[in-house]
């Protein structure tokens, strides 16, 4: 009897281990990347990128200080400064992997000559056309950023809805990319975008994993306790009954 009990609990033990490990496995991927960063390593190509309103022009530079690298150019204005905006994007089939199983978003972003108002990264659903908005910044000009985003609703992502939304976007994105607005200032204006790519690991678990795994080391707990007392509580009987 008191080697079925340990065997049984050792089976148990063994089995809320497994699904550790499973769920684990799910949530974090050891930093696995899905796709082979964007880096423009062929001047002057530009990968595929484009600018969606044409404000901007955009440039592969091939030497100098810094090259190999998307450059976002605002032309000079010849006459009072004027508001100016643009989206900077790749079409989102361009990349290998699922949306849906990376969990950040990284890339470095440089600021030349002056401070953008607002800079975002957006997201494009196929689905309806709805936009995800996520807001960063750098703190200076004249030195490359690297930002990680979290592809993860709870990111503070601004979009049409809430996170089952976001996760059907998610895995049907036909574009991505940056907003930029320009600086109200007639000066020509110079920002650049290097190693776009997504990857896995980096990323904190949803809330809704998090209540997965914990129920299921509940019901194993529960499991384990039901039959412990199912084992213990004939033996307990048997010596109950030779006391007497």
């Amino acid at each position: 009897m008191k080697k079925r009990c340990e065997e049984n609990i050792r089976f148990s033990i063994a089995a809320m281990i497994a699904v550790a490990v499973f769920f684990a496995a799910q949530c974090l991927h050891a930093g696995i990347i899905l796709n082979s960063p964007e880096m423009w390593t062929n001047p002057p190509s530009l990968s595929g990128w484009s600018a969606s309103n044409g404000v901007v022009t955009l440039s592969n530079p091939s030497s100098g200080v810094s090259s190999q690298y998307l450059r976002i150019t605002f032309p000079l204005q010849s006459g009072p400064p004027q508001d100016e905006e643009d989206i900077v994007y790749a079409n989102g089939s361009g990349y290998t992997g699922s949306y849906t199983n990376a969990t950040s978003l990284q890339f470095r972003f440089y600021e030349e000559d002056l401070i953008s108002p607002l800079t975002q990264v957006y997201l494009h659903s196929a689905i309806d056309g709805s936009t995800w908005e996520y807001t960063f910044s750098v703190a200076s000009t004249g030195t490359w950023y690297q930002e990680t985003i979290p592809l993860s609703y709870s990111a503070s992502w601004i979009g049409p809805g809430g996170p089952s939304q976001f996760v059907a976007d998610l895995a049907n994105i036909d574009w991505a990319g940056v907003y930029i607005a320009g600086n109200f200032n007639s000066m020509q204006q110079d920002y650049g975008l290097d190693n776009w790519g997504y990857y896995q690991g980096t990323g904190v678990p949803e809330p809704g994993v998090l209540t997965i795994l914990c129920t299921a080391f509940l019901s194993f707990a529960i499991l384990f306790r039901r039959r412990f007392l199912q084992e213990m509580l004939p033996s307990r009987q048997s010596q109950t009954l030779n006391d007497v």
